[in-house]
């Protein structure tokens, strides 16, 4: 780059005064050492994994990514916190190219390619009570509650259960607890996050809710638009993955996970 930028200056010496020599030099400089903007969605409630906290996005994710902004050379990673479903209906109308902790969902989301895998997590079932321990004969036709927008079962999943959407962990208890749905499947460190909030709130009691068990393990991955166009999409994402894969490897991604998640499971 400086010899192309020495190059042309002596080309321009022949044609212009000093004072444009220079202008000519911050522009060309700026246009060959900027970094390019790359927006990705990330939910804005989301604990632990990313949420709002007043204006500033916190969490796992904004952490592994911060890390990954500073070492990439030509690309800045800029957040954008939206809800849950609206950030999935931006990357399939292409609005958007890049989002943040998806489960490998290709049946339900056709339109996204993944990164390499980022974070392990675990789905949980919980009821009240604690029955049903043995998948899939103890759930067979029951209602399970899952919060909106959330791909937790596989299509052939679903033909065993029956599946109820609600807004936020609180709905979901509150119908556990009022026997409106039988149980409530979620992340397990989102769910503890989520359930140590509401007992701080001392507006519903926990006592009977109990974990069924581990019901699978997921990855949590980048969603990559598939049909985007954008001409370094390719460079881009091939440097993102190894970034990730190095985070992984060195054991920053580990201390990053256990900086944010709580230690609520002996109570449940």
């Amino acid at each position: 780059c400086f010899a192309i930028i020495k190059q042309l200056l002596k080309i321009f010496k022949r044609r212009f005064s000093m004072k444009k020599l220079i202008f000519i030099f911050i522009a060309i400089s700026f246009l060959l050492f900027s970094e390019e903007n790359v927006v990705f969605l990330i939910d804005e409630n989301y604990p632990p994994y990313s949420y709002l906290e007043g204006e500033k996005i916190k969490g796992i994710y904004p952490d592994i990514l911060s890390i990954v902004d500073k070492n990439l050379k030509e690309f800045k990673i800029i957040l954008k916190p939206v809800p849950w479903n609206r950030a999935l209906k931006m990357i399939e109308l292409g609005q958007a190219d890049y989002i943040t902790d998806v489960w490998y969902r290709p049946n339900d989301r056709p339109y996204l390619n993944y990164s390499v895998p980022i974070i392990d997590e675990e789905i949980v079932i919980i009821s009240k009570n604690g029955d049903g321990k043995k998948w899939p004969n103890d759930f067979k036709g029951k209602i399970i509650g899952i919060n909106r927008g959330f791909a937790v079962f596989s299509s052939e999943e679903k033909k065993l259960i029956k599946v109820e959407e609600a807004n936020f962990t609180e709905d979901n208890i509150k119908k556990i607890l009022s026997g409106r749905i039988d149980f409530f499947a979620s992340d397990k460190n989102s769910l503890y996050w989520d359930l140590e909030t509401i007992e701080n709130k001392n507006i519903i009691d926990l006592f009977d809710i109990k974990v069924n068990l581990v019901f699978k393990k997921e990855y949590g991955y980048v969603g990559f638009r598939k049909n985007s166009t954008w001409k370094h999409k390719a460079k881009f994402e091939k440097e993102f993955n190894e970034e990730i894969t190095k985070l992984k490897n060195n054991g920053v991604i580990d201390n990053i996970l256990k900086f944010h998640i709580k230690s609520s499971e002996k109570n449940y």
